[in-house]
């Protein structure tokens, strides 16, 4: 949905980096990652995270943006003709720097404007057909709403979310705020990474009240449909839900986690970030889950373990 105009020389001037290659200049368009590379965009690839089957998605990426970690330098060599290649110590941190400077420059010249019952909206969104939208509903640039969707009064929609037909939102709930992640620089400051991913919402699906689905990093936090995710609960950057998964009140799912379809999570349970759940699994009230589980199990406890009847 969105479309940046963005040219890398702006961010060379101001944050450096050593430029290899021929090509010295292009136009950013959009973010990615390095697993999921496109034409004319931001991304980074880290060393530690680096494997060789990567650069075999890269031989056909023309007039990217590439940030690079040091040892990386010489596989990159051979991208750079066709693309605008930084070397630097730190890429994730280059990345967040440079992310930071595309956002600001697009949201300064953004605006909104107000529609009936005090709700704003900003540009670039798309609505549907027999939306309800209550009074003081706040909805972001870069969102598309199906049809028949019903928001409740309070609730914010940020940037780049996707909510499909016949969705509920309860009252003040906040979907797509930013995430959690944080990188530090040589000199020990703390800067969070955008979050730009945004949320995808499957139809069906409703949401309580007083509940935050935070944005994906690059990707989107995703909902499947017809999930029921209760009141006061807090679904991380980069997770994903599976159709028709209920998630009951005051439950926390750290980031990049996953459940399978058909999942229940009963109340104040906590999905430590990175767990992968499968399908048709129970998770009883109040467990901390610290590993990953397969498909059709019970788990219960803290920390969260097999439960047999």
């Amino acid at each position: 949905m969105r479309k940046w105009e963005y040219s890398s020389v702006k961010i060379i001037e101001e944050l450096g980096g050593e430029e290899i290659g021929k090509l010295k200049k292009v136009t950013i368009n959009d973010v990615t990652t390095i697993d999921l590379p496109r034409d004319n965009c931001l991304m980074f690839a880290s060393y530690k995270k680096w494997d060789d089957s990567k650069a075999d998605l890269l031989k056909e990426i023309k007039n990217s943006f590439i940030i690079i970690d040091e040892p990386l330098k010489k596989i990159f060599k051979k991208f750079s003709n066709f693309n605008s290649v930084i070397v630097v110590k730190n890429s994730r941190m280059y990345f967040a720097k440079a992310l930071y400077k595309i956002l600001n420059e697009q949201n300064r010249v953004s605006s909104y404007h107000y529609v009936e019952n005090f709700v704003t909206v900003g540009e670039n969104v798309e609505i549907g057909n027999g939306c309800i939208f209550e009074p003081f509903v706040f909805i972001d640039h870069n969102v598309k709403v199906g049809n028949n969707v019903y928001i409740k009064t309070g609730t914010k929609i940020r940037q780049n979310v996707e909510i499909a037909d016949n969705v509920f939102i309860g009252e003040n709930s906040v979907i797509g705020a930013q995430g959690f992640g944080i990188e530090k620089d040589s000199d020990g400051k703390a800067v969070r990474i955008p979050h730009v991913g945004g949320v995808v919402i499957g139809s069906g699906t409703q949401i309580g009240a007083l509940t935050s689905i935070v944005a994906g990093t690059i990707l989107p936090t995703t909902i499947g449909d017809n999930c029921f995710i209760d009141d006061l609960s807090h679904i991380a950057h980069n997770c994903v839900i599976g159709e028709g998964t209920f998630i009951t009140g005051c439950t926390e799912i750290g980031g990049s986690a996953k459940i399978g379809i058909n999942g229940y999570v009963a109340p104040n349970t906590t999905i430590r970030n990175g767990i992968n759940l499968g399908d048709n699994c129970f998770i009883g009230q109040a467990s901390s889950v610290q590993r990953s589980f397969g498909d059709n199990l019970s788990i219960v406890g803290s920390p969260a373990k097999e439960f047999k009847r």
